[in-house]
């Protein structure tokens, strides 16, 4: 939330930090500065916090362990893109677990017991989630752009062995930039209620105000929905262009491939727009708080907070129905985990058996009923 931080020792031209219990969570400041108990809270927090917050969580734990099921499916292992679906579900879980602890103590209105330690890892935690989770779509349109501009590399390039090195170069860096987080340098056992830098170390209060302000939400917001525009353009400008070189004796194969790539183009847009719709507010917010563009009126310091923290929490919540169900393939992975025999049916409704077939089997005795079809092809779900 949004705070009034004390003077740092080293003079009072030093700008305070960012707070850490704002839109970009995390933190353990409460509603509004100082006990979360108090009256100042307003309504809409209150519910934002009690609703909002227990509405996310159970939308993101069903969603998230739908998308563990679905891509964790033997036929679906051995795609590079649902590696990454499974790695973005765990760490979108990971950071919902993280959101009860404001639903118990500003929705619930629970007393918050402040432990210095507690506070550090919870808002490491919640640091490390978001940023693993925004550069692991950056990794998903990479792998999409890469099977779309060179599909003849995609066999070499989009395999588990280089898919497991980005993660790990992920999860390195996303530990590197947080780390400080878990140092003694940040948190102070004076103020209580709220994480911030300890103003017993003047050099890491200052670095704390004037660059992880800024850095954090650049690094988790900005640069990666730069990427992925760049990449959203660039696919889409592949693939109208495929389609007008479309030629005759190719067509049913470059039409199939052309449904395919659609099909992850719709997949890669609702990304794109929900995560830049849900982050980028939160990212501007803490850059204006930090430079002092705000004042720290009951809106700012109040309301606004806890409205952008709810925005961004959707993005962590939804990504499941936006990244599965928004596209008809991985629809129809999805119901077929839930239910093979109902996508047996729909399968023989969609190619049906041809006329010689269907009056053979007919004029079949019932005792040979044992005999079997053949099983349809199985339809790859990634280009």
């Amino acid at each position: 939330m949004a705070q009034i931080f004390p003077t740092p020792p080293g003079g009072d031209d030093m700008p305070p930090p960012p707070p850490n219990g704002g839109p970009d969570g995390g933190g353990g400041g409460g509603p509004g500065g100082g006990d979360p108990m108090s009256s100042s809270s307003s309504p809409i927090e209150i519910y934002i916090y009690l609703y909002g917050y227990s509405a996310l969580f159970l939308v993101g734990l069903i969603g998230s362990l739908c998308s563990l099921f679905t891509f964790s499916r033997k036929t679906l292992r051995s795609v590079s893109t649902s590696i990454l679906f499974v790695f973005l579900a765990v760490s979108d879980l990971g950071y919902l677990f993280l959101l009860t602890h404001d639903f118990f103590i500003y929705g619930l209105r629970l007393t918050d017991y402040y432990y210095v330690p507690l506070c550090r890892f919870r808002t490491f935690l919640s640091k490390f989630f978001m940023l693993f989770s925004a550069w692991t779509l950056v990794l998903v349109s990479v792998d999409r752009w890469i099977r779309t501009r060179f599909p003849w590399k995609s066999k070499k390039y989009c395999t588990l062995k280089y898919l497991l090195v980005c993660i790990l170069i992920v999860t390195l860096v996303s530990t590197g930039l947080c780390s400080h987080l878990l140092t003694p340098m940040f948190g102070d056992s004076k103020i209580t209620q709220m994480c911030v830098g300890n103003t017993a170390y003047p050099i890491y209060f200052a670095f704390f105000g004037d660059v992880w302000a800024y850095l954090f939400p650049v690094a988790q917001s900005i640069v990666p929905s730069l990427l992925m525009l760049a990449f959203l353009v660039d696919m889409f400008t592949i693939i109208k262009s495929r389609k007008r070189q479309l030629q005759p004796q190719g067509e049913r194969r470059s039409r199939r491939q052309i449904y395919l790539q659609r099909e992850m183009f719709i997949l890669m847009l609702s990304s794109i727009i929900i995560f830049f719709l849900t982050t980028v507010p939160s990212a501007v917010y803490n850059i204006l708080l930090a430079r002092h563009l705000l004042n720290q009126s009951t809106l700012t310091s109040s309301e606004l907070p806890a409205i952008l923290s709810f925005i961004l929490g959707v993005n962590y919540a939804i990504n499941f129905f936006l990244h599965c169900l928004t596209s008809q393939l991985f629809r129809r992975q999805f119901l077929s985990s839930l239910c093979p025999t109902f996508i047996n049916f729909h399968r023989r409704r969609v190619f049906p058996t041809s006329l010689a077939q269907t009056n053979t089997q007919s004029m079949m005795p019932i005792a040979n009923t044992t005999l079997q079809r053949s099983p349809l092809p199985e339809v790859n779900v990634v280009a």
